[in-house]
């Protein structure tokens, strides 16, 4: 009886053990999953953290190199001091009514020509125009009608920010403008314009203001660079 109980005792005392060693294993297990975890989990949060500040960068870079090309090429269409020159030649026929005779005519086409130059170097811009008054000159390296049926950025006030920025470079939020094609439905297109006052570069410490330029460019681009 006596035996018997000791062999009872022997093995509780075993199973306590072996239980308590058990507890201390799983605890352990637990312990080191836990920490393993903890740490794949904040290197993958690290890692995707990584990963969204170089796509944010990039998105940033390559919106940064559109607006400095727009930059670019309106400073460089300010800068011809030809094309300056026939800018404020025409402005001031705007000015006196007469952008309609023969030399209106002419210098206008003169303009629209050398704005296409500019323009066809680079992909993305889609047209350029000029605003003096009432008068805008229109400008595309496309076979499309680039004259809007419905100017919606004259309308939208686009062109009086510009003249208010004082040759500030101007960027106005993506806008529908509807185009006019001959034989064709009207079009919508989403742009977004680039925008800044020009002035006669030959006169001296003064500014006469003579044109507001404004470069489209497709809200499209922006979108692409996002997806």
């Amino acid at each position: 009886m006596k035996r018997s109980k000791r062999i009872n005792r022997l093995f509780s005392f075993k199973s306590k053990i072996f239980l308590t060693s058990a507890l201390l294993n799983l605890v352990t297990i637990c312990a080191l999953s836990a920490i393993m975890y903890s740490n794949y989990s904040s290197s993958e949060a690290k890692s995707l953290e990584k990963q969204s500040a170089s796509l944010l960068a990039q998105l940033a870079s390559s919106s940064d190199m559109i607006v400095r090309r727009l930059d670019e090429i309106s400073m460089s269409i300010y800068a011809d001091s030809t094309l300056n020159a026939d800018i404020s030649r025409l402005s001031g026929k705007v000015s006196d009514n007469t952008q309609t005779d023969i030399e209106g005519i002419l210098l206008e086409e003169i303009i629209v020509d050398r704005l296409k130059q500019y323009i066809s170097t680079t992909e993305f811009i889609r047209s350029a125009r000029l605003y003096m008054g009432a008068h805008a000159v229109y400008a595309g390296f496309t076979s499309e009608v680039v004259i809007p049926s419905q100017d919606m950025y004259r309308t939208l006030g686009f062109d009086e920010a510009a003249r208010e920025a004082d040759g500030r470079a101007i960027v106005s939020p993506p806008y529908d403008q509807i185009g006019a094609q001959a034989g064709a439905s009207r079009a919508y297109k989403k742009l977004i314009s680039y925008s800044r006052l020009l002035s006669d570069i030959s006169v001296k410490h003064r500014k006469v203001p003579t044109a507001v330029l404004a470069l489209d460019a497709e809200a499209s681009v922006f979108q692409d660079l996002m997806a």
